[in-house]
């Protein structure tokens, strides 16, 4: 029998589909990318990137960060070169530094007992995301989607419309939960509300010429807001 305080938290719940961004906003990953990062331009003669450059250029998906990362005037077979010798790297090591963020697992535990669906969209490649969710999250995110050969990637709402599509969505119904200014342009791209996450690689004062829904600084804090507490 149902409990009256599982009826009361599922009377107060504002969104039935909550699907949020991954690096940044459920894990930690920096390290890990991080250490790739690094490998592949050392491997290819060239300087390393401190931890804040590259904490700077998270967020538009691998290629984007391998680009920026290179000396400028790079070709593009060399970017390309750098990408591969990275992706390879990472995807096997991926998981060694990397953590959840401080009451995320609760989160998500909670958000799943209230019967609330899960999703994650990221431009991290498809692979690594689908990796790093079943590692993480098993059980909790019931559909997960990286970037992909079949749709434009953030800040193109196509994946976050696919993962709506699967899990049955509805744009009243459903926020998007990321860390950076390119996860608020996702959201209102697709046309839903947007939560954003200060623990994660966003710029602040990016987020804030956009006015995304709320900044939020803590799971616990996520978590009054989408069951409505």
């Amino acid at each position: 029998m149902e409990s009256t305080e599982s009826k009361e938290i599922k009377n107060t719940i504002k969104y039935k589909t909550v699907i949020f961004d991954l690096d940044g906003t459920l894990l930690d990953t920096i390290k890990d990318l991080e250490i790739a990062m690094n490998m592949a331009l050392e491997k290819l003669g060239h300087e390393k990137r401190t931890h804040e450059e590259i904490k700077s250029f998270i967020g538009h998906g691998s290629e984007e960060l391998v680009r920026k990362a290179m000396p400028k005037g790079s070709s593009n077979r060399e970017i390309q070169n750098c990408l591969k010798i990275f992706k390879d790297y990472y995807f096997k090591n991926m998981l060694e530094n990397t953590l959840p963020y401080k009451g995320i697992i609760e989160l998500l535990t909670i958000l799943t007992e209230s019967e609330i669906e899960i999703g994650v969209v990221s431009n991290k490649p498809d692979a690594a995301t689908k990796k790093a969710c079943e590692h993480f999250f098993d059980g909790l995110v019931t559909e997960a989607m990286g970037d992909n050969q079949y749709r434009a990637s953030k800040p193109a709402p196509d994946n976050l419309l696919e993962v709506m599509r699967t899990l049955g969505a509805t744009d009243s119904d459903t926020c998007y939960v990321g860390d950076s200014a390119v996860d608020v342009l996702t959201a209102q791209n697709t046309g839903i509300a947007c939560y954003s996450t200060m623990w994660g690689y966003g710029d602040k004062a990016e987020i804030e010429k956009l006015n995304a829904e709320r900044m939020v600084y803590s799971a616990e804090e996520l978590q009054k807001i989408l069951l409505g507490e």
